[in-house]
């Protein structure tokens, strides 16, 4: 028996028009959902940097991505009402982060917006992003796609890397 759920990274023109379709009713009768965003999810789509989650040949949930150097920054992530609060949001992100980590990505980065999705994504195992006191919001989160040390202290290390959490102008008022 085939699996009914499937990642798919090249969605056509009419997945994307069911997404289309799917979001303006979201929005008309819920008054939520990421209509609103329509422009960015088809320059993503038109990019490839729009997965799928299909059920049945169906999409159900989509992702929209950007990629930076060594990271991703994940801008939408939607799954349909229906198929919330039962697990398959979790599988659908663990394959994708997976996805990620084979293109060689570092780390995932993303925003989390509507407020709600934040417990969605401390489940996932995202961390908040340092606050430094400007850039990054505080809905801003993370997660390593690669295994990563703990900091130490030993200050008597001959080799050593150190991490500032302020500018370098800023050292010595800090």
């Amino acid at each position: 028996m085939k699996p009914r759920t499937k990642i798919n990274s090249t969605p056509t023109n009419f997945d994307f028009e069911k997404i289309k379709k799917w979001l303006f009713r979201e929005q008309q009768q819920l008054n939520e959902g990421f209509y609103c965003n329509i422009e960015i999810i088809e320059k993503s789509f038109e990019c490839n940097h729009l997965i799928t989650l299909d059920y049945d040949e169906e999409p159900i949930g989509f992702l929209v991505w950007s990629e930076g150097e060594i990271h991703v920054n994940v801008e939408i992530v939607e799954l349909k009402p229906d198929f919330r609060g039962i697990g398959i949001g979790k599988m659908f992100i663990d394959e994708i982060l997976d996805l990620f980590k084979k293109k060689g990505l570092a780390a995932v980065k993303l925003f989390c917006s509507p407020r709600e999705s934040e417990e969605f994504w401390i489940k996932m195992g995202f961390v908040k992003f340092p606050s430094r006191g400007y850039a990054e919001h505080e809905l801003t989160y993370y997660k390593p796609l690669m295994q990563t040390l703990s900091s130490g202290n030993n200050t008597k290390a001959i080799y050593k890397v150190e991490l500032w959490d302020v500018e370098p102008y800023r050292v010595e008022s800090t």
